[in-house]
């Protein structure tokens, strides 16, 4: 196949707001009306530093939640677990696929949301832009 059968990658980008260490938030980001799309990579950009420590953490995860709202399928995560580390301002977090079989595609009007959990007593999470980059299918 020639390069020019091939699509070039899409973005969707959401502002997500910072959250309380020991909150979680689950936030909208959309659905493809009328598309199938293929998920490529999925990363949050915080516009701050996030510190853990031994006894908190956090997770991310974009969701499907199929065309009613109501299913909740794990597509991507990150988990910041309970070590001590600081993770930069600015610095991409990516999120890694599910190995389940067909996790990064998303069928015609299923909605994706972003989901922010905490692990142990949580850590307080920045201010950042969450992109999905894809293709229509």
């Amino acid at each position: 196949m020639s390069w020019a059968n091939e699509q070039f990658p899409l973005s969707l980008s959401r502002y997500v707001g910072s959250c309380a260490a020991n909150a979680e938030q689950e936030i909208a980001l959309g659905r493809f009306p009328n598309n199938g799309a293929r998920l490529l990579r999925v990363a949050f950009y915080p516009d701050g530093d996030i510190e853990t420590d031994t006894t908190s953490g956090f997770a991310f995860h974009l969701l499907n939640k199929g065309t009613a709202g109501t299913v909740n399928t794990t597509i991507a995560t990150y988990t910041a677990t309970t070590a001590a580390a600081t993770l930069s301002k600015y610095k991409e977090l990516a999120l890694t696929f599910s190995t389940a079989s067909g996790a990064q595609d998303v069928t015609e009007d299923q909605y994706l949301t972003w989901k922010e959990t905490t692990i142990g007593t949580g850590t307080a999470r920045a201010n950042g832009v969450v992109r999905v980059e894809y293709t229509l299918v």
